[in-house]
C-alpha cells in the first residue's frame, strides 16, 4: 500500500486590498482629469468665438480705411451669427468681399462650440441687441439710422461674449480692445 499523501488545495490568489485601493485611486485621478478637460474644451470654443468677433471688427475697420467705403460687422445676439457687410457708394448694404472677391462667410458661434455666443451687445448709440457696428473711411465707428444717415457714436460699444470677454469699440477712435 502506498502511503496517502495529503493534497493541499491552493486557493487562487486574488488582489489584495492595497492593490484594489491603488487601482481605485488611479481611476479617480483619471476621471478628474477627464472631467476637467471637458470644461476646457467648452472654454476653448467660447474663447475662439470671442477672438473671431474681435478679429472681424478689426478687419472691418481696416477694410473701411483701405477702401474708403464704410464696412461693418452685423452682430445677431439671438443666433450668434456674425456677418461681414459693407456699404456701396449708392448706400446699399452688401456682403463684404474678401481678397479673392468672394463674399466673406458668416461666422456662426454654433460651428465653434454650442456654448459659444453673445451674452449681450450694447451699441454706440445705447441700443441693445441685434445691430451692425459700422466704421467710416477714417476708422471711426458710426450708427446708421433707418433712413441711412450716419450718426457718430455717443458711447463706446461693448460686445460681451458667453466666455465673459468684453470687446469694446471706442466711440472716438474706433479702436477695438478687449
Amino acid at each position: 500500500m502506498t502511503p496517502m499523501t495529503r493534497r493541499t488545495v491552493r486557493a487562487g490568489r486574488g488582489f489584495t486590498i492595497v492593490e484594489l485601493i491603488a487601482t481605485l485611486g488611479v481611476l479617480s485621478a483619471l476621471s478628474v482629469v477627464a472631467v476637467s478637460s471637458v470644461g476646457a474644451v467648452e472654454r476653448a470654443g467660447s474663447r475662439a468665438f470671442s477672438l473671431e468677433v474681435e478679429r472681424a471688427l478689426r478687419d472691418a475697420r481696416a477694410a473701411a480705411m483701405a477702401t474708403g467705403l464704410p464696412a461693418g460687422v452685423d452682430l445677431n445676439v439671438a443666433t450668434g451669427v456674425v456677418d461681414h457687410v459693407a456699404l456701396t457708394e449708392a448706400g446699399a448694404v452688401v456682403d463684404r468681399a474678401g481678397p479673392t472677391g468672394e463674399p466673406i462667410p458668416d461666422l456662426r458661434a454654433s460651428n465653434l462650440h454650442p456654448a459659444a455666443g453673445f451674452a449681450s451687445i450694447v451699441h454706440g448709440n445705447g441700443s441693445i441687441g441685434i445691430g451692425t457696428v459700422w466704421f467710416d473711411a477714417e476708422g471711426a465707428p458710426f450708427w446708421r439710422t433707418k433712413t441711412g444717415a450716419q450718426t457718430p457714436y455717443t458711447q463706446d460699444a461693448v460686445i460681451t461674449c458667453n466666455d465673459s470677454t468684453a470687446i469694446t469699440v471706442r466711440m472716438t477712435t474706433g479702436a477695438v480692445t478687449r
